[in-house]
């Protein structure tokens, strides 16, 4: 089996990809200057010859924009270095499942700065880690998620050190933010280290619907753990 090179053109691999396609990524950084689509069902899987693949974004444009039904699954990619309004890491519209992948270092002008969700999105094990988002003239929040009307599945990954320390303007859900959708943390997950100047420092819901298993941990955010207009079990505010 052949792996994609750092060299090669990922848009070009993912543009020529016929539906349930395989993309197999070998170690090593693509950097990217213009946002990856994925308008195809498609498998994208890093990691080939035992190095890690990342998509690297330099901080110029998103990474990955995910269309409307289409079923993508990724797994062992760091994505990293996007900026965008909303979805600065990923932005997802479809069915998104991720395995084992590093959603880091991600910075959003206003919502999501690890992914923005208006789909379905399951990630399994992972990293949402050290992701921003900030506005001062509007809201902003959910530095790592932020779940628009949509589901996200959470199986014991972490969801880890999303902060913003500007004080200008105040924010909602330092590591998730519900805004009437459903959020699933489903065991052995991890939501902790999330901070930024406002409520809901791990999670924040507004309207929507969220289950926490007994086994997850969701501790030392600030200014709080959970907030926002609902009863969170296993959750200490």
């Amino acid at each position: 089996m052949q792996c994609l090179k750092p060299e090669d053109d990922l848009q070009a691999a993912i543009r020529s990809a016929r539906p349930g396609d395989v993309i197999t990524l070998c170690q090593g950084t693509w950097k990217i200057q213009d946002t990856l689509l994925i308008d195809v069902d498609l498998q994208i899987t890093g990691g080939f010859d035992g190095g890690t693949s990342e998509i690297d974004a330099g901080l110029n444009c998103q990474v990955f924009g995910i269309r409307k039904n289409v079923r993508v699954t990724m797994s062992n990619i760091a994505i990293q270095g996007g900026r965008n309004g909303n979805g600065a890491g990923i932005f997802n519209q479809g069915y998104l499942t991720l395995g084992d992948c590093n959603v880091n270092g991600n910075d959003a002008i206003q919502y999501g700065g690890g992914i923005y969700n208006e789909g379905s999105l399951r990630i399994v094990r992972g990293f949402v880690q050290k992701n921003t988002a900030y506005n001062e003239d509007f809201g902003y929040g959910g530095l790592g998620l932020f779940n628009d009307e949509g589901v996200i599945t959470i199986e014991g990954a972490s969801i880890s050190n999303n902060k913003t320390f500007r004080t200008f303007n105040a924010g909602r859900g330092g590591g998730i933010y519900n805004y009437y959708g459903a959020v699933l943390l489903g065991p052995n997950s991890l939501v902790t280290g999330n901070e930024l100047h406002g409520s809901g420092g791990g999670l924040y819901n507004e309207g929507g619907n969220n289950e926490i298993a007994a086994s997850n941990i969701i501790v030392d955010n600030h200014p709080d753990n959970c907030a926002g207009n609902s009863t969170f079990d296993n959750c200490n505010g």
